[in-house]
């Protein structure tokens, strides 16, 4: 009874998740650069993003680990070890599919909420072990926990802040996020000849290009790659 009640729970609180991806697809829809309501709809929606994509990427991860690695048993980290996991499929996933054609927002939105729909328990089960283990960290008063969790929440914040800064350092420019624009822009993922750095491995980079077809542009989906390399930069 306890377990079909908790599996009942993992299911409504996944579906739950879903449905908030129709939040940042909303916002992205109604959100322009020519007015400052416009502008923060579209900062928003770049926040709410990241978590987003990383429980959806935690929830692949996971369902690699159960199905295909069979790895069912719980161990410590699980679900950081099932975030990268899911993280570095995105990455290839966008890599491969890049090669062939760049999809539209459209596409990578029904995809997105496609796939949170179907992995909703899992995402479920990682929300409740989330809210549970923060019950049992509140409880036993770790000051000094406390405190290093206050101090990492800051460095968060101020990197989030961060990523609305228009991009100036060399390596931004110059690749990291130059050469995903230049794939966004030709529809395509290929070889840049004029470009050294652009060759290196781009695993962070694809996830850059994730972030800009699912906000629908190279300048609007700026803001929302550099949310992905400040959280990444932790």
């Amino acid at each position: 009874m306890i377990e079909r009640r908790r599996r009942m729970d993992e299911a409504r609180i996944g579906l739950c998740a879903a449905a908030c991806w129709l939040v940042p697809i909303a916002l992205s829809l109604v959100s322009t650069g020519e007015t400052a309501a416009g502008r923060l709809a579209g900062n928003v929606s770049s926040l709410l993003f990241a978590p987003m994509f990383v429980l959806l990427a935690a929830a692949v991860g996971d369902w690699l680990l159960s199905r295909v690695l069979r790895l069912r048993h719980e161990f410590s980290g699980r679900w950081v070890f099932a975030g990268g996991l899911g993280l570095g499929v995105f990455s290839l996933g966008t890599l491969f599919i890049g090669l062939v054609s760049v999809p539209s927002a459209l596409a990578a939105w029904i995809a997105a909420v496609v796939l949170a729909a179907l992995l909703s328990r899992r995402t479920g089960a990682l929300l409740l072990a989330l809210r549970e283990r923060t019950r049992t960290f509140l409880a036993a008063r770790d000051f000094a926990g406390m405190a290093l969790v206050l101090i990492i929440g800051v460095l968060v914040c101020l990197n989030l802040l961060r990523a609305f800064v228009p991009p100036l350092e060399y390596d931004e420019m110059e690749y990291h996020l130059a050469a995903p624009a230049k794939y966004m822009r030709e529809g395509r993922i290929s070889f840049i000849s004029d470009n050294a750095y652009a060759a290196f491995p781009a695993n962070v980079e694809m996830l850059f290009l994730d972030a800009m077809i699912i906000r629908g542009g190279v300048v609007e989906g700026v803001a929302r790659s550099r949310v992905i390399k400040g959280s990444h930069g932790l």
